[in-house]
């Protein structure tokens, strides 16, 4: 069978996955399986349509609470983001140097090794994540908490349990998503 190759299945593969995942890629993966020849791509390309998918943001979770992050994450991928997750500041590092998208970070106060607020300091010594909107979120509410992380460059402050309402409309106000559902 011609125009089957393992590259052009695999691109093929890719699209139909970013598709479903609402990755943007899903078009460009589409139309170079299909100008590699891939039969299948370019049936698929004649029948259906994929819609230029809209820019989804990603937020980095950074909470050493593995169910929390898992719930923030489905949460927001319920609503059209993107999530990484990192359990404490090593990962977190890994995550931030791996992708250059990301649009939001949601950093627990209290993790082992550095603290959010260490994070923070760190970050900014370090040039990392400038421009991108940090939320502190912790158990416990405290004034001076608050102050420190708006000095350290948190734009926002979520106190456990957290409102998701308010989860929401906050990153989207941040990442300027009105139009996450």
């Amino acid at each position: 069978m011609t125009g089957f190759s393992n590259a052009s299945s695999k691109k093929l593969g890719l699209a139909l996955a970013a598709h479903i995942t609402h990755q943007p890629d899903a078009v460009e993966l589409l139309q170079a399986a299909t100008a590699e020849g891939n039969w299948l791509a370019k049936k698929l390309s004649k029948n259906i349509s994929l819609p230029k998918l809209q820019y989804a943001p990603t937020v980095l979770i950074v909470d050493d609470e593995v169910e929390l992050t898992e719930i923030y994450s489905e949460f927001l991928m319920r609503h059209n983001f993107k999530t990484l997750v990192a359990h404490n500041f090593k990962e977190a590092l890994v995550k931030i140097n791996s992708c250059s998208e990301i649009s939001l970070m949601i950093l627990d106060l209290k993790l082992p090794g550095y603290n959010g607020l260490q994070i923070l300091k760190k970050l900014d010594e370090m040039k990392l994540m400038v421009g991108v909107p940090k939320f502190l979120c912790t158990g416990f509410a405290s004034a001076d908490l608050v102050t420190k992380g708006r000095e350290l460059g948190a734009v926002y402050y979520l106190v456990k349990p957290v409102n998701y309402d308010d989860l929401l409309s906050q990153i989207q106000k941040y990442t300027s998503r009105k139009d996450a559902i």
